[in-house]
């Protein structure tokens, strides 16, 4: 895979695309961020090309690999990824966003049947995969065990999943972009998160995730765990960034104050001893 990001093929965005995802988001998030926001994040080539080379590195070089990602929202990485050669499918259960998706594969001469209607807990597919990935998404599923039971069945002998995902035994509320208290139960969350102004109705859709939670479904389901993303959670302390996602930008300033007072190392150490590092990111491999 070329690392030039120039040499990657770009993916056409229609306006009719873009309204009908904003429907979505008035829908799901009308109560975090404003469109504009959401819709850049769910269209931003330079994550998409990020998640392109992690996929990469984890597939090997693998031929005829096919890669699954879990709630695709638009569709904008399954498109990415089917542009620059790697065979992406995608589900996704709201209909705006679905409908999006749809429109999506058609402005760029994709397969429509690359993109299925479903919950992460009952889809369905013929193919069997050699990676799911999942950004964001798990922990709005109904039933986070039922998803990776599910996946476990979709894919192949050595599969993997790669699920990146907020930690809520962290310090961190990516949804609302907050400071978090990790051992908050939702009627606690909703009197804190309705004291710094904010609609704490959000907080209904949401399953509190934490590592001893994953630990606990991956054991139960047959995956044998690679990583928690201790390590890039580790790498990023070290050198003061973090990804755009989950508002994390806004921890920045904080960060920029922890290197220059040289505390990083040892916030880190505390972080990762007392599984408060953020976020979850699930890297598994089938183990039957």
């Amino acid at each position: 895979m070329k690392n030039n990001q120039h040499r990657f093929k770009s993916v056409i965005v229609s306006r009719e695309t873009i309204d009908l995802l904003k429907k979505s988001i008035k829908k799901c998030y009308k109560s975090l961020a404003e469109p504009k926001d959401n819709i850049k994040a769910q269209l931003d080539k330079q994550l998409a090309i990020k998640r392109l080379k992690v996929v990469a590195e984890i597939l090997q070089g693998k031929q005829s690999a096919k890669v699954l990602d879990l709630g695709c929202g638009v569709g904008y990485l399954v498109a990415f990824l089917n542009k620059n050669n790697i065979d992406a499918y995608g589900i996704e259960p709201d209909k705006y966003s679905f409908a999006a998706a749809q429109s999506l594969l058609k402005t760029n001469k994709i397969k429509s049947s690359k993109i299925k209607q479903a919950m992460g807990e009952s889809f369905n597919f013929k193919e069997k995969f050699d990676l799911i990935i999942s950004f964001q998404v798990i922990e709005h599923t109904q039933n986070p065990q039922k998803v990776f039971k599910q996946c476990h069945q979709h894919l192949k002998k050595d599969g993997r999943i790669y699920f990146i995902i907020p930690n809520y035994h962290s310090f961190w509320e990516g949804h609302y972009g907050v400071l978090w208290t990790p051992w908050l139960n939702k009627t606690l969350a909703k009197i804190y998160i309705k004291l710094l102004g904010k609609d704490p109705s959000f907080i209904n859709t949401i399953q509190f995730i934490t590592p001893k939670m994953i630990k606990k479904i991956l054991s139960q389901t047959d995956f044998k765990l690679i990583s928690l993303g201790e390590e890039e959670f580790k790498q990023r302390m070290i050198k003061g960034s973090f990804m755009t996602f989950g508002y994390t930008y806004k921890l920045l300033p904080i960060l920029s104050l922890i290197k220059f007072f040289k505390l990083n190392k040892l916030i880190t150490q505390f972080c990762l001893k007392t599984n408060t590092f953020y976020p979850i990111i699930v890297y598994a491999k089938k183990s039957t």
